[in-house]
């Protein structure tokens, strides 16, 4: 927990394994306020974003305590009501839960081999009411020695870097959470492309991904006509990446969806190790 919280901690620091009850009497000690728990949910930090779904589920809990949970206009100094430090104690207890979760450290496998269509760097994006984000994974292929249970390709999928943000709580709506992520997954192809240019990884391909019709259309216009919050940001994708090629998919498939969207209360565990979200899923 975060150095933050205002008021020095009394007792037993909570660790691993935690009850309910404990986070509870733990964090009755202090005056847990909007102020301490946006510190709380900002102290969290992954750099490649395999622990992005942990972090922005407590930033969407903030998020909904900010909207929902609080009838009553309080102050960021005002002390949370019980429903909301419930909330908040929930998704604290959730995230400890997740004590032990590894992935690999390595981006690619020893025995992969370079083929015409791997490595290849898969970009998804994704946007919600809620939050907006876009992933970027590794996709190799590796050799199966037995010719009786695949046909000889197996593809392995590593995450490389992942980022999300919240929305604000006015004024979002999911189109255009949908164009923001797209213009964030073309500044993070910039930043992953700058990395890799210095390594041994030979990237044969690039493969760009969409859930949203709507988004792909316009950026494969040319059309003038746009307003200018949705031009801008138009012309910035365009010129970054080829619009011809981003392909759509189907939601349930898109990688960048784990991050953009609340997750169901206790599966938290079972996302981060999840097919979709540590071996791509069966897209």
């Amino acid at each position: 927990f975060s150095k933050r919280f205002r008021g020095k901690p009394k007792g037993k620091p909570l660790l691993y394994p935690a009850t309910m009850e404990e986070t509870r009497e733990y964090l009755r000690q202090f005056i847990i306020t909007k102020r301490s728990a946006a510190c709380q949910a900002s102290s969290l930090w992954c750099p490649s974003g395999n622990l992005l779904p942990a972090i922005m589920q407590l930033r969407y809990t903030f998020r909904k305590i900010c909207s929902t949970m609080e009838p009553i206009p309080r102050g960021w100094d005002d002390e949370l009501n019980k429903e909301s430090l419930e909330l908040f104690s929930g998704t604290c207890r959730e995230i400890m839960q997740c004590h032990g979760y590894t992935y690999p450290r390595a981006l690619i496998p020893l025995d992969y081999k370079v083929t015409a269509e791997t490595p290849m760097l898969l970009y998804s994006a994704d946007g919600s009411q809620e939050g907006l984000g876009c992933t970027c994974h590794l996709v190799t292929e590796m050799s199966d020695n037995d010719p009786n249970k695949t046909d000889g390709r197996v593809h392995t999928v590593r995450l490389i870097k992942a980022s999300a943000r919240l929305l604000p709580l006015k004024g979002a709506s999911v189109p255009r959470s949908e164009m923001d992520g797209v213009v964030a997954l073309s500044n993070l192809k910039e930043e992953v492309e700058s990395y890799l240019k210095d390594t041994c990884i030979p990237i044969m391909g690039h493969l760009v991904v969409c859930d949203s019709t709507t988004v792909i259309r316009q950026l494969r216009s040319k059309s003038q006509y746009y307003n200018p919050w949705s031009l801008a940001r138009i012309r910035h994708v365009q010129a970054r990446l080829d619009c011809h090629k981003i392909l759509h998919v189907e939601g349930i498939h898109n990688l960048s969806d784990v991050v953009t969207k609340s997750i169901k209360a206790g599966s938290l565990r079972s996302t981060l190790e999840g097919e979709l979200w540590s071996r791509g899923g069966k897209f």
